[in-house]
């Protein structure tokens, strides 16, 4: 087993050069990456799920291939596929000492999706499942889609057609949104769904201990920040499908800190469902009702620690400098530095 808070863990990282079409299918290796000036960033909840930049130097790139990073420890069975990313630009292009170099900007698979629009109306049928819906867009955009263990197979008990132009990323988020399935990319390229599961309910996956002499955290500028000022006052829901339109809105407890009674002001936040069993007033303002009484606030904390495989959605015990332990989600990963094997990471608070 692998102790990760030992700083003498060596990785090895290899830069794999995929075939867009066959993800299993390796072109070769891509040579000349300068680690120091490679980076890698994850999140939670933004759109796209992974980025990363690299830097070649005389480098034997093939044109249109995908970038696979692969980290594996030396002397041990440890292989972990950190991502497969489509090379979506070039930011540095240039001859030093007669040497050529080049930075490329990767982006996930699913930055495609957001990139490709519907050319009609995506439609799904009543009585469609949202599985097979996900697999029916992944096929159109030619990428490969893998449902997890436990992924809910909602059935549609109304149809639903979606705008002229729409992007294939935002249909396949709204359809696990309906479904309850959390919409990602897993290292080797494939979009996935999984259960969405509240932060809350997670097992604890990692131990972050700021106190202790073997801590993974590297120092102690670690930084709190909270969304108290963003929280909304009130949910409104708007549901349109089978020419119907139903609203209901519902607004927090008047002890609420996001309250008008508190604040003075109303802050509101509109919720267009596509999807409500059953079409009736009062399912709109049960689901306004459950909006308005889950709205919170969260409190984050932002600091480098030592390289270690974690992920985001990952659940963490954090205890604070002043001994208090807390029960955090990894939020983002940002600014992993494959040279110096530091990351940057967000928890949010659960």
């Amino acid at each position: 087993m692998i102790d990760w808070k030992d700083p003498r863990v060596e990785h090895a990282w290899e830069f794999l050069q995929v075939d867009p079409h066959d993800l299993n299918s390796i072109r070769g290796e891509l040579t000349g990456v300068v680690l120091e000036d490679c980076s890698l960033s994850f999140g939670h909840e933004t759109e796209t799920r992974a980025s990363a930049k690299i830097k070649v130097v005389e480098s034997d790139y093939i044109e249109d291939s995908w970038i696979r990073i692969v980290d594996t420890i030396p002397g041990t069975d440890y292989k972990s596929e950190i991502g497969t990313f489509v090379v979506s630009g070039i930011t540095g292009d240039s001859v030093s000492a007669g040497l050529h170099s080049i930075e490329y900007e990767l982006q996930s698979v699913l930055w495609t999706l957001k990139e490709d629009f519907c050319g009609n109306h995506w439609t799904i049928g009543k009585g469609a499942y949202a599985l097979t819906a996900l697999e029916s867009v992944a096929k159109v955009c030619e990428k490969t889609f893998r449902a997890k263990a436990g992924a809910l197979n909602y059935r549609y008990g109304s149809s639903k057609a979606y705008d002229l132009g729409e992007s294939y990323l935002s249909i396949m988020k709204d359809i696990c949104t309906v479904s309850g399935n959390y919409l990602s990319v897993d290292g080797h390229g494939r979009i996935t769904a999984e259960p969405y599961i509240a932060p809350a309910s997670r097992g604890v996956r990692w131990e972050l201990d700021a106190t202790s002499e073997r801590s993974v955290i590297l120092d102690d500028g670690i930084e709190r920040s909270t969304t108290l000022y963003d929280m909304e006052s009130r949910a409104i829901v708007i549901y349109s499908g089978d020419n119907r339109e139903i609203v209901a809105q519902a607004d927090v407890r008047p002890s609420s800190r996001a309250s008008p009674q508190r604040r003075g002001y109303t802050r509101a936040k509109v919720y267009s469902i596509s999807d409500l069993q059953p079409q009736t007033q009062a399912a709109a303002q049960a689901l306004a009702d459950s909006y308005a009484a889950n709205n919170g606030y969260t409190i984050s904390y932002t600091m480098t620690t030592m390289y270690f495989p974690c992920s985001c959605g990952e659940i963490v015990m954090y205890t604070d400098l002043d001994g208090i332990r807390r029960k955090c989600m990894i939020k983002n990963i940002d600014s992993v530095n494959l040279s110096e094997l530091t990351q940057k990471l967000t928890l949010k608070e659960v």
